[in-house]
């Protein structure tokens, strides 16, 4: 095996990553994050509107301006309350309004000034929606990550175990995650009737050549269904606890 110097400034710790872990936990903090926000504006948009006054405005004046590279809308209206006539603005646009169109308004009862559209509100029921939905699908990933956890224990309790050779350790040039292009052990194993089977490892962060050299493993611990030994899992823990005790 050839030589392989540490490099790296942190400890070695070949990192094991699900690819449903990892997606359930970015659509789940994504999810939440909208879903939370979405809640808050209609949560705030409905008490508002429980205490204000419904008003028809009409669209006096709708100027234009750029913010960065951003071009953001002051919308001008003309509205009435309780036989006074109010000239304000609003702090939201859609597409649909248009100088001369009418929309509908709330007004705080005791200070019509404070004006509000209904913009803020459907804003909060699709960001509740949207955050919902990436929510579900964090949910259904937990749900097929548990399911493979539960098969790795099955594999590891009564599964067949075999002391695999190591034939390949790869860097993937096609995958990146947190910058990082992972590493996988691959080990190859000929079955009695003369069947090839390749497994391989889940992903590892780091080199995992220098922890493999320095401690002789030339094998990894494959745990084979009996009846299907492509139903397989390569066990890492080994090269983990001794990253760490290297680090």
């Amino acid at each position: 095996m050839a030589t392989y110097q540490r490099t790296h400034h942190v400890g070695f710790w070949p990192k094991r990553l699900t690819v449903p872990g990892l997606l359930a936990l970015i659509f789940g903090i994504i999810g939440a994050t909208f879903l939370i926000i979405g809640i808050v504006m209609a949560v705030n948009h409905a008490s508002f509107r429980r205490n204000a006054v419904e008003t028809t405005a009409v669209i006096t004046e709708i100027t234009e301006y750029h913010s960065g590279d951003d071009v953001r809308h002051t919308v001008h209206v003309r509205y009435e309350v309780n036989g006074i006539t109010y000239d304000n603005t609003l702090n939201e646009y859609s597409s649909d309004m248009y100088v001369g169109g009418t929309i509908t308004i709330y007004c705080e009862s005791d200070n019509p000034q404070n004006v509000r559209g209904n913009v803020l509100g459907y804003l909060g029921v699709i960001f509740a929606c949207v955050g919902g939905a990436f929510v579900a699908v964090a949910a259904v990933l937990i749900i097929v990550n548990l399911r493979k956890s539960g098969e790795i224990r099955r594999l590891m309790e009564s599964g067949r175990r075999e002391h695999v050779p190591i034939s390949e350790i790869r860097q993937l040039s096609n995958v990146r995650i947190n910058s990082l292009y992972p590493y996988i052990i691959i080990c190859r194993w000929r079955e009695p009737l003369g069947e090839e089977l390749e497994f391989k490892s889940r992903y590892i962060l780091e080199d995992p050549h220098y922890p493999l050299e320095q401690a002789g493993i030339t094998t990894m611990t494959i745990y084979m269904d009996e009846d299907n030994p492509r139903k397989y899992h390569m066990d890492t823990t080994p090269l983990e606890e001794l990253s760490v005790r290297m680090s």
